[in-house]
């Protein structure tokens, strides 16, 4: 007998296996469904299953990236970009986030952008911006992290993809030291500073273990060691160098302030030799400078008082301390009464048993006796330039050695004690040569022992001695 449960069981199965194959070659990717039509065999079928058939049938989900290995940034800023899309339509809003694996390396912007059922194949663009973080620590690799949310389940929580990127460091480990050379003290007690500081930060304390004068009968250090911190290690610590008193009439002497090589734990800072601070030169106290006057003058120089007025007021004047003239009349300044005794001085301009050096501190002129006069050769002339100076010193014959210097005044050949400069007149200028190193340096200059030139045709500089 036929039997019609039996067809409609066998239908229904037919009908099952159909449903199971229809949705089994949606999800292999054969057709897709349409979502607009319910009544799509796909779409029957993942209903009759229980889930939405469009779940299953895009295997191809997923990012297009332009660039996905070797970005390159710098800690200067710079900056590497890439474009992306998603492979496929989704059927929801995709929401993308970046994360960088290093955010002390690299940044990404914008770091979350979203994709729509419109804009899907729409290139976005990401920029990767290099970081500073100021440590020598060589160029570092980091990762730019993708992942994604959507209520697309073909889109939601793909595997996190990473772009790989390197930073380019531009941090190199040194010290800076501030001033390293030319730095002058004194025996008077003038000192002066330097300054030390990292070019970059460590990872652990830089130490510069010994900070030393090479000549402590000359300078002294007030500091014996320096500590840099990745907190202070762009903050310049200064070190005080101060001048010590020897008590001798040495002039300028010169020595270095040595620092040690560094220690630490950073490895870049470990075993890293600052540089020395060289040429320091101390004042000396028992020494004193002449310069020469950018000016020069007739005789008439207003006197004693005026000439050294005009030491004064000269462009080449160095600055500080009192400078008289090298100058005499035989009342107002006197050097010698009798000749190369030094007695009778008034208001005389030398120190005896001193050095005296040009303005730079270290070309030594001559060394005064204990008479306070020159009684030796110069060792070197007043100044590098210029020709003649006023200085009425009575020189009696043409011997050229220092010893032919009387150091006392000419009776008539001081332009009327330094008062006359007209033409034609007076009693000529005693002159000495700035070019000179023996007796004619100071008397009567070259030619002209005795007889002075004339106070109004001549313009002559003057000498002028630190007090």
């Amino acid at each position: 007998m036929f039997n019609w449960g039996s067809i409609m069981c066998f239908k229904k199965i037919i009908k099952n296996i159909t449903i199971v194959i229809v949705a089994l070659l949606a999800f292999s990717g054969c057709f897709q469904a349409s979502t607009n039509n319910p009544g799509d065999p796909a779409n029957v079928a993942g209903l009759a299953l229980g889930f939405d058939i469009n779940s299953l049938n895009r295997s191809n989900a997923g990012y297009t990236i332009s660039q996905t290995t070797g970005h390159v940034t710098t800690e200067a800023g710079g900056t590497s970009t890439f474009t992306i899309t998603l492979t496929e339509k989704p059927n929801s809003d995709v929401t993308v986030t970046f994360t960088s694996s290093n955010t002390a390396e690299g940044n990404i912007s914008p770091s979350q952008i979203v994709f729509t059922t419109i804009t899907w194949g729409s290139p976005q663009s990401i920029t990767i911006t290099g970081v500073d973080d100021l440590v020598d620590d060589d160029n570092k690799a980091f990762d730019v992290i993708v992942t994604s949310t959507s209520a697309d389940k073909n889109y939601h929580a793909l595997s996190p993809y990473s772009i790989t990127c390197t930073n380019t460091d531009n941090d190199t480990a040194g010290f800076t030291v501030n001033p390293v050379t030319g730095l002058r003290t004194s025996e008077s007690g003038i000192f002066v500073d330097f300054t030390v500081v990292l070019n970059s930060k460590p990872t652990a304390n830089v130490v510069i273990p010994s900070i030393t004068s090479t000549n402590t009968a000359e300078g002294t250090v007030n500091l014996s060691n320096l500590t840099f911190t990745s907190i202070n290690w762009n903050i310049p610590q200064s070190v005080r160098i101060s001048g010590v008193d020897d008590a001798l009439a040495d002039g300028m002497q010169f020595y270095n302030v040595v620092l040690a090589a560094s220690t630490s734990g950073d490895s870049k800072y470990s075993g890293i030799d600052p540089s020395d601070v060289t040429n320091v030169g101390n004042w000396d106290n028992e020494s004193k400078l002449i310069f020469r006057t950018a000016l020069t003058f007739n005789g008439n120089l207003g006197g004693i008082a005026g000439a050294d007025q005009k030491c004064m007021t000269d462009a080449n004047y160095p600055g500080s301390g009192t400078y008289k003239a090298f100058i005499v009349d035989g009342v107002n300044r006197i050097a010698s009464i009798t000749p190369g005794q030094g007695d009778g001085q008034v208001d005389w301009v030398i120190n005896a048993d001193t050095s005296y050096y040009r303005p730079d501190g270290f070309t030594l002129i001559g060394i005064a006796n204990s008479k306070a006069l020159f009684s030796a050769n110069l060792t070197n002339t007043i100044s590098a330039t210029g020709i003649n100076f006023w200085s009425g010193f009575y020189r009696p014959d043409n011997g050229t050695s220092m010893t032919n210097v009387t150091w006392t005044a000419g009776v008539t050949s001081i332009c009327t004690a330094w008062t006359f400069g007209g033409p034609g007149g007076g009693d000529g200028g005693l002159y000495g040569s700035i070019s000179g190193t023996d007796g004619r340096a100071f008397g009567g200059a070259f030619g002209s022992p005795a007889i002075g030139s004339s106070c109004g045709g001549s313009s002559f500089s003057l000498v002028c001695v630190q007090q």
